[in-house]
């Protein structure tokens, strides 16, 4: 399985993480393998094939679609030959493209033409029909400049930055002092995150801890590195917002190592 990322151009970079292609050559992979929440919003276009997604079992994906914000692991598998692009979304990027309450997509899966209308088909379209990587990047970025402002709220910026500085592990009130009641706040996160702060910084530290382990930390001191008390804290954070201790995680297939379960993960970026 060939897997690669492009980073976007500067002006872009407060709304997009990167870009990424996947391309499996062998056919199908039969089992399904899991995709942990990591913080982001997914547009994705499926090239040549497509996956069959437990967030919409009855049916494959679109050919192009839009992956809302994760609360919980959904399951993941290719049902042929696959080559497949996609944007991933920093948290409160998307909303340069997506006009509505992000909340509204928060664990599921949407067709792109669904949100979008005619401009989500003719995005896609311009998509497919590109001759490489970039020149996909470039349609993306095209839409993005055309039609939507792509800075993001300047409060919604400021209790990000902190979440990240400090690897989500913050208490309750330290996002207070940025002008808005702690309503607004959550009201703020909801409508262009698609989660609550709260439920931000769970996502973003456990995906620290899984990063420094990937890293060769053993897990007591990712753990401690990423602000739990002990290891099994960690593993009792895990089970809540992942079904199932760290160690699940280890042994993946290669669409979750692709995907990067814990892999390439920094929080600071």
């Amino acid at each position: 399985m060939r897997y690669r990322e492009l980073r976007p151009a500067p002006d872009l970079s407060s709304a997009v993480e990167c870009y990424w292609m996947l391309e499996e050559e062998a056919g199908p992979l039969a089992a399904a393998e899991p995709v942990v929440p990591d913080g982001c919003i997914e547009m994705v276009f499926h090239l040549e094939g497509r996956f069959s997604s437990s967030l919409d079992p009855r049916r494959p994906q679109p050919e192009a679609l839009v992956v809302g914000q994760l609360t919980r692991p959904f399951h993941l598998s290719a049902i042929d030959r696959v080559h497949t692009f996609g944007v991933r979304f920093r948290p409160g990027g998307a909303r340069a493209l997506l006009p509505m309450p992000l909340h509204l997509l928060t664990d599921r899966e949407e067709s792109l033409d669904g949100l979008l209308g005619r401009d989500g088909t003719a995005l896609a379209r311009r998509v497919k029909s590109a001759d490489s990587d970039e020149e996909r990047v470039a349609a993306v970025e095209g839409e993005l400049r055309r039609n939507r402002a792509v800075s993001v709220p300047r409060a919604l910026q400021a209790a990000l930055d902190a979440i990240f500085r400090r690897r989500g592990a913050l208490r309750a009130g330290e996002l207070r002092g940025l002008g808005l009641c702690d309503r607004q706040l959550r009201r703020l996160f909801r409508d262009a995150v698609g989660i609550g702060p709260k439920a931000l910084c769970r996502i973003v530290r456990l995906r620290s801890a899984f990063a420094a382990h990937q890293a060769g930390a053993g897990w007591t001191e990712a753990a401690l590195g990423a602000g739990f008390c002990d290891q099994a804290h960690l593993a009792r954070e895990a089970r809540a917002v992942l079904g199932a201790p760290p160690s699940a995680f280890e042994e993946r297939g290669p669409l979750a190592a692709a995907f990067g379960v814990a892999a390439d993960f920094d929080p600071a970026l």
